[in-house]
């Protein structure tokens, strides 16, 4: 690496030699890279193919992910989100034990690690929502159904300022990632006043089913996301607070199927 010190200064490349600048300085590198055909042929460079191919599985497994529970992502989500979907999905994929490295993909039997996921880590689940969500899944006939117990709104629940109602949502979302299909059904409770002293047990239905076949037997793994999202009352119309910001989501269970 070589610094110019003279008045000429430049970026790109030029004569094998590129320029950048780096802390407020002007400086040279040999063109750097590989060639396409280094990069799919070199012994050398096998580790990186490797890598590449998983990070690239791993990539597209949480782009499927994230679509299929789309609708509860986009009420409650942070900027960095697919990036992390990402990450997890990689530690999901490192723990393939049965296929070569670069070839390992994504076990039904390990997509438990999502389990607790939050979608908005500027609104984590639990600082938010001092209650657990009882989750029940029922795979041969596809019910399932996520439950908040009976609370004080006033003692369990950390509305942010300005909030004058809340409620519950989530989805259920049967995801095969060999076949990159899914289905996903959603639910959400009516609008609750904060500061309800008494509120009854919320029962959001999010089954898979639609109760007329009882022998679906659903065998890929199955996730299930439940949130809250605050609300401001003015002249009886509901808006949502900051355009969602506050709203905690996460993945409340993981039922693998295995």
């Amino acid at each position: 690496m070589a610094e110019q010190i003279g008045l000429i200064k430049y970026k790109g490349n030029l004569g094998g030699l590129s320029g950048y600048s780096q802390g407020g300085k002007a400086l040279i590198r040999r063109a750097g890279g590989g060639s396409k055909e280094q990069f799919n042929n070199s012994a050398t460079m096998e580790r990186t193919r490797e890598n590449a191919a998983e990070f690239g599985n791993a990539a597209s497994s949480g782009k499927l992910l994230r679509d299929a529970m789309r609708i509860v992502i986009s009420q409650g989500s942070d900027k960095y989100l697919t990036a992390r979907v990402t990450q997890k999905m990689s530690e999901v994929i490192k723990k393939d034990g049965v296929n070569a490295r670069g070839q390992r993909g994504v076990l039904d039997d390990e997509t438990g690690l999502f389990e607790g996921f939050d979608f908005n880590q500027n609104a984590i689940f639990g600082s938010v929502v001092y209650l657990k969500p009882e989750v029940s899944v029922n795979r041969q006939t596809g019910e399932v159904l996520a439950k908040m117990p009976a609370h004080n709104s006033r003692i369990v629940i950390a509305a942010p300022r300005g909030a004058t109602h809340y409620r519950f949502f989530g989805c259920a979302s049967n995801i095969n990632f060999e076949l990159s299909e899914f289905t996903t059904l959603d639910d959400e409770s009516d609008f609750i006043e904060v500061g309800n002293a008494a509120v009854p047990e919320t029962v959001l239905d999010v089954s898979l089913g639609d109760g007329q076949n009882q022998n679906l037997n659903l065998t890929s793994p199955i996730f299930v996301a439940v949130g809250v999202s605050f609300f401001q009352d003015v002249n009886g119309e509901k808006y949502p607070l900051k355009n969602g910001s506050y709203n905690a989501v996460k993945i409340a269970k993981v039922d693998t199927g295995v």
